[in-house]
């Protein structure tokens, strides 16, 4: 077999020039996204020829046929030795090797079929969401729903009926309002995903927007001048403020400003690794029992990242989710992935430092537009 690797501009062109040198027979293996020293975006290919078996490549796939002796290697003689056994298993243990092997091989051929089937518009709009960060399978999944559905359909269409089909797949909840009774919110999340200045920002809001009595608290004990930096904050927006360095201070708190209408509670930034650590916060959530809380989580960081974010802190039961640091994310369609994966909705955006401007209620139509576009 002869395998070979294509950098091209888009996958058409590197379709094209694989034909071109491999033959009509040639079947691509792999395909993903590569940036050039300039910072140009680039499609990598890697794709095969069968040079001794030319019609391996025909319209119906390759069988995978049981080996002649598999069903021998099963019933060794009474006289073989223990190393026979230890060679038999070894042959069975080859073997199955070689059919997942072949396993693979058909599901990349009935892949990149499907992706050859496509019409221009459609490869044109597939190579666009995989260059966005959607994962390939999730691209050719998306398009091929397309395919199915209407084979000549426009790019206008296309990406309109694409957008459609995404909102569909993302989970939001809708923001918080005045109830007339106290609303407790807690902020949780790992170091450095913007849980306390998300936490302000809806502060402001409740205060400016809501016209609400607003108390902003403390809970972190651990990072230094991290109180000195909340209390700055809520001084800004003209936010009372308190400090609670254990569970008998926020029981104090809590008894003390009943008459406020929201009150939020800012946490230790914990690693979604260090279990232990995450539930030292526990009893501080159980002592306080929000109404909301609220996982901040960066939306520049990898979909396999904020899942394991996600299991890590799920054991505290977040209500919902703020996605933050929209911009500083390149590409979007990883995202895909988390909300199709992750159980709790989403709430908020943040995508900035200004305070309060830089976050936003969860929308569906602008969650689907960055997705594709960016």
């Amino acid at each position: 077999m002869k395998i070979k690797k294509f950098t091209a501009n888009s996958f058409k062109e590197g379709k094209a020039r694989i034909f071109s040198e491999l033959g009509d027979d040639a079947v691509v293996i792999s395909t993903r996204s590569i940036l050039r020293s300039d910072g140009q975006e680039m499609v990598e290919i890697v794709a095969a020829i069968d040079e001794n078996h030319p019609d391996s490549y025909s319209e119906d796939p390759p069988s995978v046929a049981a080996p002649e002796n598999l069903q021998q290697s099963y019933l060794p003689k009474k006289s073989e030795t223990n190393n026979s056994f230890s060679d038999t298993g070894s042959r069975i243990y080859n073997e199955i090797v070689d059919m997942k092997s072949q396993l693979r091989y058909l599901s990349d051929l009935v892949k990149n079929r499907q992706i050859a089937s496509l019409n221009p518009i459609l490869l044109s709009l597939f190579d666009k969401m995989s260059s966005n960060g959607f994962s390939e399978s999730d691209a050719l999944n998306y398009v091929s729903l397309l395919n199915t559905q209407n084979p000549n359909i426009t790019e206008k269409t296309a990406i309109g009926v694409l957008l459609e089909t995404l909102q569909e797949d993302i989970n939001i909840l809708a923001p918080f309002q005045k109830t007339g009774s106290r609303m407790i919110c807690a902020f949780i999340g790992p170091t450095g995903s913007g849980k306390t200045t998300s936490l302000v920002k809806l502060a402001i809001i409740c205060k400016i927007v809501l016209k609400s009595s607003v108390l902003i608290v403390s809970a972190d004990n651990i990072k230094v001048g991290a109180n000195e930096q909340l209390e700055s904050f809520a001084s800004y927006g003209g936010i009372s403020f308190r400090q609670a360095s254990n569970i008998k201070d926020i029981k104090i708190v809590l008894d003390t400003e009943k008459h406020r209408d929201f009150i939020f509670i800012d946490t230790n930034g914990r690693s979604y690794k260090d279990s232990n650590g995450i539930l030292e916060l526990a009893p501080l959530l159980d002592t306080c029992s929000p109404d909301m809380t609220y996982l901040c989580i960066q939306a520049n960081y990898s979909s396999q990242s904020i899942e394991a974010i996600y299991r890590g802190f799920r054991k505290l039961k977040p209500n919902a989710i703020i996605l933050t640091k929209l911009d500083e994310t390149e590409k979007f369609g990883h995202l895909l992935t988390v909300f199709k994966n992750i159980a709790v909705p989403i709430a908020y955006t943040s995508s900035g430092q200004r305070i309060p401007e830089d976050i936003e209620p969860a929308s569906r139509e602008k969650l689907a537009e960055i997705m594709v576009n960016g």
